[in-house]
């Protein structure tokens, strides 16, 4: 097994962290193509009445159902883009804190059972979150790639959302000008 501190582990661990990096002007991005998508489909929608009178009504409602999914993606793109960029952020604070001299002593100086620690820190959320957090504590005991791996996967399904977003709003806009009269 490839642990964290061998050379192997490093090159992994700096790989993802590099690609984690890319989460901020990801979400940059995302921003923008979001706030496009959203600004094609309120122009539709607020001049939906002149454009009854050039497209089919069967074709504008696909384009304007195709744009609204469109958005909704984008949407859940952008939101864990910036999920993932807070997600970082937290990571790279806390090594930062417990990486040091201080750090490592308070943690030398733990003599509660892991997962009672694990058990305390989950023990304020609730609901879905309480889950997630429960199993991101046993997956991370388990795991030294942990953060790093779930990073990675919010990465894929960002890119997911945003890339079917993209090809929808296409469609949408292509089932637009094929219903021109």
């Amino acid at each position: 097994m490839i642990t964290k501190q061998s050379p192997e582990g490093q090159l992994i661990t700096v790989t993802w962290r590099t690609i984690l990096g890319m989460a901020g002007p990801v979400s940059e991005q995302y921003r923008w193509m979001l706030t496009g998508l959203a600004a094609i489909l309120g122009l539709m929608v607020a001049n939906l009445e002149s454009i009854q009178k050039v497209v089919c009504a069967g074709h504008l409602k696909w384009s304007l159902s195709l744009l609204v999914v469109s958005v909704v993606l984008a949407s859940i793109a952008y939101l864990l883009s910036t999920a993932l960029k807070a997600r970082n952020d937290v990571m790279y604070q806390l090594e930062q804190i417990l990486g040091s001299m201080e750090g490592q002593v308070v943690l030398s100086q733990m003599t509660t059972d892991q997962s009672e620690v694990h058990r305390q820190l989950c023990k304020p959320f609730f609901g879905p979150m309480k889950w997630l957090m429960v199993r991101a504590a046993e997956k991370g005991a388990n795991d030294p790639f942990a953060m790093e791996k779930g990073g990675i996967t919010l990465i894929v399904w960002q890119a997911y959302a945003m890339w079917l977003s993209i090809l929808l709003a296409a469609a949408g806009l292509i089932v637009l000008m094929i219903g021109l009269n």
